[in-house]
């Protein structure tokens, strides 16, 4: 599955691409929810609160134990990127791009 969403407010621009599967869908929310953060846009749904609530690693929790306890070894690379010329994006043409990352969990 591939996560691929633009954000766009005032001059702050993020770009996010996520690859994974269905074992991977807090990551991806969690993406999602650094996108809403840093562009302060609210894409909410009605199940925010029982997604928050799933993403918290307590002591004792069905999310502790699952990301404990992996039977296979996880890689994953977050690459985010930065557009240069926000204005002239905005205004159609072409963006310039920035690279942040490679972000990598193991």
């Amino acid at each position: 599955m591939l996560f691929h969403d633009l954000y766009l407010q005032q001059k702050r621009v993020i770009l996010g691409f996520l690859t994974s599967d269905p074992v991977y869908t807090p990551p991806g929310r969690v993406v999602g929810r650094v996108c809403e953060a840093q562009t302060g846009k609210n894409h909410s749904t009605g199940s925010d609160s029982v997604t928050i609530a799933q993403l918290q690693l307590r002591e004792g929790s069905e999310t502790l134990k699952k990301w404990s306890n992996v039977r296979v070894p996880i890689y994953m690379s977050f690459h985010l990127f930065n557009i240069t010329n926000p204005e002239e994006f905005g205004a159609g043409e072409k963006a310039e791009v920035k690279q942040v990352g490679p972000y990598v969990y193991r």
